[in-house]
């Protein structure tokens, strides 16, 4: 098996390992170690719902892309994490997340059997500019990269620390995840009161992914004629 380069040199101040033992990118089982654990919303209806990585996989490889260009950061970075013993696919990293479809077809006007009712929707403000994945990324930069490069040139590397905050960063966000699903009472008071005037700058938080949720338009309302009329 091949490496990238970036995971095979030596710096000045740790080896790396090969092979890496972390592991930053998706596998082909990890949505069936979800459901198996059955972490979040899983429906067993066809494309109702998804797996979403909490730490994900588009924030935790963004430090490349950060260190570009500066050879010496990139590779010492490269080198602390290819011994941690962290595996992006864990179970307790896969959190089951339901789509839109799932809330456009689920409510039939009976809310007391409308599911899911506290999670937000994994397709929105997941990949928005400041959105989940960039937050997650900010967070990381702060809280691990930054930190690395700060004792760079004391050569002191404790790698446990650094699987320690990703487990962290697990339990953060899905704890964020969590709270915007509980906001206003959730998805069912959201969807059932997104026509209500009243509600317009709140029915749509308790569907997004952020704390910060981007306002969306509640679409036209069941009983709005206007077009039909204009036809007529």
């Amino acid at each position: 098996m091949r490496y990238p380069a970036f995971m095979t040199g030596e710096s000045n101040h740790l080896a790396a390992a090969i092979p890496p033992k972390v592991i930053l990118q998706k596998n082909s089982t990890y949505a069936k170690a979800a459901r198996d654990a059955n972490n979040g919303f899983n429906s067993d209806t066809p494309r109702r719902s998804e797996v979403h990585h909490i730490i994900c996989e588009k924030a935790v490889i963004r430090w490349r892309a950060t260190y570009d260009g500066e050879t010496e950061k990139l590779q010492y970075i490269s080198d602390c994490l290819s011994h941690v013993e962290w595996d992006i696919n864990n179970a307790d990293n896969l959190l089951g997340l339901p789509r839109r479809r799932q809330f456009r077809d689920g409510y039939v006007g009976k809310p007391e059997t409308w599911v899911p009712r506290m999670w937000p929707c994994h397709q929105v403000d997941h990949l928005t500019t400041d959105g989940y994945s960039d937050i997650v990324e900010k967070w990381l930069d702060t809280n691990i990269w930054s930190a690395l490069e700060a004792k760079k040139g004391s050569h002191k590397v404790d790698i446990s620390k650094i699987k320690t905050q990703l487990e962290k960063g697990q339990v953060r966000f899905k704890e964020s995840l969590v709270t915007c699903g509980r906001r206003e009472g959730g998805t069912v008071e959201g969807w059932k009161n997104r026509h209500d005037p009243a509600w317009k700058d709140r029915w749509y938080k308790p569907f997004s992914m952020i704390a910060k949720a981007n306002p969306r338009s509640p679409g036209r309302a069941p009983n709005d004629l206007t077009e039909v009329f204009k036809k007529m």
